[in-house]
């Protein structure tokens, strides 16, 4: 590519140069032309002017011209030559003949041609009728035979001669009674013109020469500046400034490029990105300029781990891909990706002897299987990252379950800013039951939108959408005003229910949540011991130290906090041991296969004996039959929720059910003991 560029570049020097001669040249023609061309006319004048001088030097006399064709006496033609001789030669004239208004010659330097008549021609006639006119001529030509003499180009200059009364005059008004013809040595007043005007036409001509090399020496040394310039900003828009890797477009012009040839041979392409994990730790503990230690060597790193044929790149913040092509499919894939693993997961030297692991999380996707174009590929690999991240496996393949993300997706995520103006979000209600008394104690607040055009849209829709952009908080201070009214209302009418909320990771990291808590707990007149927020063990993990810190504020309120879905993270327990929460909610998918999984079986019951010891309550969500019911009595869970027990239902719905007379609700004020 870059030789193509530089050819480009010569060729646009080239073609300036090729223009510029040309309009140089054409202007140098046109100068020349300027200087040249009257050098005739110029030649001309300076022999009129010489002629002038002749005329100016005639002793005529009035009866010189009154002899018809009888010649001049001798004493006159002796005073006429007296008069005129001296004037005779190169620099003079070379030929004089005086006419009477009866063509004959009265007088001329060449006594052959005195006395003797021709026709008038046309500078003859205009001389006759008083109009000066001045000829070149070629006295070679047959026409001339009478001055051939002479030889080569002469000037002819015609006079008309006048007369008031016996005085020559040159009185415009006075009587023509002849003609005065002079021929003077054109050849030589055109040579020396010509040779002042071709030294001033050689000097514009050597001008513009000069002009123009010092104009393409400028023009070159321009364009090789500009050509570096461009091949810089170019390398700048196409690599990574820190690390000198490509970036992410250029990785993206090379994943199309390896799926193309790879899919053309049969074989499979593989785009990979890896993510450091926790990074935003080291440059919060040793400054970014530690950060960037970091991230130049993991790329000094990659770039000599891989083929040449393999392309790294720089994708932004501490994120790199990987392309590669030409592999038999997911097996190999994997293969790579641990690899990818290993390599950054290799101890950082920094300077000052400190030695950081770190350590990445890997997306992979296929072509063509999970798409053949660079945007499809790089965002399906970005899903598989974030789920390896969350998940804390490491390396994960893109699997369509793992996308939270579509086109209609995004476009309702946009809208549930409108939607939360609009109040067209609402809250249904699933109950949760004391599973020793069999008592009603609360009910998860679950959120739900009534659309507008689209009807009722499943939260799994929007929410996973919504949970990582700005409109998290907004969204969770509405559910949390909506479940406390409706908290407030179940008060009023003497239930001791208690409301959970689900809280996003995103809102965890916010210190306006627990502004929102406490002022939403103050506006519906609620002691916080009402409200429990559900958080994800996911959300616990990724930022454990910011977690601890909001959560030991809202612990300090008075609000319970719950972990949600327990046992699908993969560093729960050691993390569980140092944050201030008060429940434990098993994931329904232990739950749901309590009696045909026996490892499922074992979470759950590990899960149990460790919240009991670690003094929490334990929340067991999906029971769906009375069996798992009586399972979880058996181990001593504390609280279920599922469809067995109740489906979630909106607030009227949920006030009917309570007021059956087969349910049983904890009363206002009353404490359950399980």
């Amino acid at each position: 590519m870059p030789k193509t560029v530089r050819r480009a570049r010569a060729s646009l020097l080239t073609r300036f140069g090729v223009i510029s001669f040309l309009l140089l040249a054409a202007l140098g023609a046109a100068l020349v032309a300027q200087i040249l061309v009257p050098v005739k006319q110029e030649s001309k004048e300076i022999a009129e002017q010489r002629a002038r001088v002749v005329l100016a030097a005639n002793t005529f006399l009035r009866s010189d011209f009154d002899t018809g064709f009888v010649p001049l006496t001798v004493a006159r033609r002796a005073a006429l030559a007296a008069a005129f001789g001296p004037l005779a030669g190169p620099a003079g004239f070379q030929r004089l003949k005086v006419w009477n208004d009866e063509h004959w010659i009265v007088y001329s330097d060449d006594d052959a041609q005195a006395g003797r008549w021709f026709p008038p021609d046309e500078p003859m006639v205009k001389a006759f009728q008083g109009i000066p006119s001045a000829i070149v001529t070629d006295l070679d030509k047959a026409e001339n035979s009478i001055d051939r003499d002479l030889h080569g180009t002469k000037a002819s200059i015609y006079f008309p001669i006048r007369f008031d009364g016996e005085a020559y005059t040159d009185d415009p008004a006075a009587e023509v009674v002849g003609a005065f013809e002079i021929y003077i040595d054109y050849d030589a007043i055109y040579r020396s013109a010509f040779r002042s005007a071709r030294n001033l036409a050689g000097s514009v001509v050597g001008g513009l020469v000069v002009l123009y090399l010092a104009l393409f020496r400028l023009v070159a040394s321009a364009s090789k500046r500009l050509r570096r310039q461009s091949e810089q900003n170019r390398y700048q828009a196409t690599h990574d400034a820190l690390t000198g890797l490509p970036n992410r477009a250029a990785f993206a012009e090379r994943v199309t490029a390896t799926v193309e040839a790879s899919m053309a041979a049969g074989r499979h392409a593989a785009v990979l990105l890896v993510d450091v994990d926790r990074f935003q730790e080291v440059n919060d503990t040793l400054g970014h300029a530690s950060g960037d230690e970091v991230l130049v060597a993991l790329a000094d790193r990659l770039r000599s781990a891989f083929r040449d044929d393999d392309t790294v790149a720089a994708l932004g913040g501490d994120e790199f891909g990987l392309v590669i092509g030409g592999i038999d499919g997911e097996a190999r894939a994997r293969a790579v990706a641990d690899k990818l693993r290993a390599v950054v997961a290799q101890p950082v030297a920094l300077r000052g002897g400190l030695a950081l692991d770190v350590h990445g999380s890997v997306g992979v996707a296929l072509a063509p299987d999970h798409g053949d174009g660079a945007a499809v590929l790089l965002q399906r690999a970005d899903v598989a990252m974030y789920a390896a991240k969350r998940r804390h496996t490491g390396v994960e393949v893109y699997r369509a379950e793992l996308d939270h993300y579509s086109p209609l997706r995004l476009q309702l995520a946009g809208e549930v800013r409108r939607a939360i103006e609009r109040r067209e979000l609402f809250c249904v209600f699933q109950p949760k039951v004391d599973i020793a008394s069999g008592l009603v104690v609360g009910a998860e607040a679950l959120v739900r939108w009534r659309h507008p055009e689209r009807g009722l849209v499943s939260p799994a829709d929007f929410l996973p959408a919504v949970e990582n952009t700005e409109l998290a908080l907004p969204l969770t201070a509405y559910v949390l005003d909506e479940s406390l009214a409706a908290c407030r209302r179940w008060h009023d009418r003497g239930y001791g229910l208690h409301v959970a909320v689900n809280v996003p990771a995103r809102c965890l990291a916010d210190e306006r949540l627990v502004d929102e808590t406490v002022r939403s707990l103050a506006a519906h007149g609620l002691a916080a011991d009402h409200l429990e927020l559900e958080l994800t063990e996911s959300s616990l993990l990724a930022d454990a130290d910011r977690a601890r810190h909001a959560l030991v504020r809202l612990r300090e309120l008075g609000v319970t906090l719950a972990v949600d879905d327990f046992g699908t993270g993969y560093a729960s327990i050691p993390y569980l041991t140092g944050l201030p929460v008060h429940v434990v909610k098993i994931d329904q998918s232990f739950v749901f296969h309590l009696h045909d999984d026996p490892q499922a079986a074992a979470v759950t019951r590990f899960s149990i004996e460790l919240a009991h010891g670690l003094g929490l309550t334990t929340v067991a969500e999906g029971v769906e039959d009375a069996a798992t019911l009586e399972t979880l009595r058996a181990l001593q869970c504390d609280v279920a929720q599922g469809y067995h027990l109740a489906r979630p239902m909106p607030e009227d719905d949920l006030l009917a059910w309570l007021g059956r007379d087969d349910v049983s609700v904890v009363a206002a004020g009353a404490e359950v003991v399980s």
